[in-house]
């Protein structure tokens, strides 16, 4: 057991899996609620990574969308439900778990696959790119079509 210990020592501190993650929605937030209250009420709860907020929309009265993020390892559903009996400013928060990326991912139709169609993407994005580049002079000292990595978009 002592050449375990020995080992767990030297070996470097491992990066945490930023991609393991599970969230809960919260639909609308009011103009007038903080982030930095949002934080706040959260971070009491195990786990807790962080809050990202939609920009206000004119549209619903400038409310946001928030998305609040925690380990996986944690209890999601009865972090929400804890959530749910809270009220912020006399505001409910309403959460909901947040569906799993993997379970989020749409099909595709086939034909989006074939060489030509995928040919005339790639085409239509450097067109684009390179409108852009011209409107912002980006690359102006550059040679003519020439990108800075990867070469010419010409090549498809």
């Amino acid at each position: 057991s002592e050449h375990r210990t020995e080992r767990d020592k030297e070996a470097p501190p491992r990066p945490r899996p930023l991609h393991l993650t599970t969230s809960l929605f919260i639909r609308s937030i009011p103009p007038e609620v903080s982030k930095e209250e949002i934080t706040a009420l959260c971070r009491r709860y195990p786990g807790f990574l962080r809050v990202a907020l939609s920009d206000p929309q004119p549209e619903r009265r400038f409310f946001r969308r928030c998305w609040v993020t925690f380990d996986r390892s944690i209890n999601i559903k009865e972090t929400c439900w804890n959530l749910q009996n809270i009220r912020l400013r006399d505001i409910e928060l309403s959460p909901v778990v947040n569906r799993d990326l993997c379970r989020r991912v749409r099909s595709v139709n086939g034909l989006t696959h074939h060489k030509p169609v995928v040919r005339n993407d790639i085409r239509l994005s450097a067109r684009l790119v390179h409108s852009l580049d011209q409107r912002g002079g980006l690359w102006s000292g550059q040679v003519e079509n020439r990108l800075p990595v990867g070469g010419t978009a010409t090549d498809y």
